[in-house]
This record gives structure tokens, sequence and C-alpha cells, in this order.
């Protein structure tokens, strides 16, 4: 599936890792779920754009969008 992906649209796996990721996400208070800290870590450490629905993640990650 990823081959597929990567064919297709260019998907790449993140080179970070996992460890890292948890760290920066640890460090966050901003909220409780585990999952929005690994995804905004994540782009973090990429210092990539995120998109997404969740308001709360655009009020903390200046780098999160909605269109």
């Amino acid at each position: 599936m990823v081959a597929e992906l990567a064919r297709a649209i260019g998907l790449t796996l993140c080179t970070q890792s996992f460890a890292t990721v948890i760290e920066r996400a640890e460090a966050q208070a901003w909220t409780r779920d585990p999952f929005d800290r690994i995804i905004v870590a994540q782009a973090a450490l990429r210092r990539s754009r995120l998109v997404t629905k969740d308001e709360t993640i655009r009020a903390q990650y200046r780098h999160a969008v909605w269109s």
C-alpha cells in the first residue's frame, strides 16, 4: 500500500525516530489527547504544515491550516 501511495501521490515515510516524536509529544500540555500530541509533535519536528479541521490544534500549532 505504501509503495502504491508513493507512486500515486508521492507519499514518503517520516524518517524521524518514533522516540523523538514521543519525547516532543510528552512536552506538550495543551491537550490530554495523546494522538493529537503525536500528530502535532511530528509536524513540528519536520516544520511541516498540518491540515486539520480541529480548532484546538489550529490554535496551538501555528502551521496548522484548514481550507
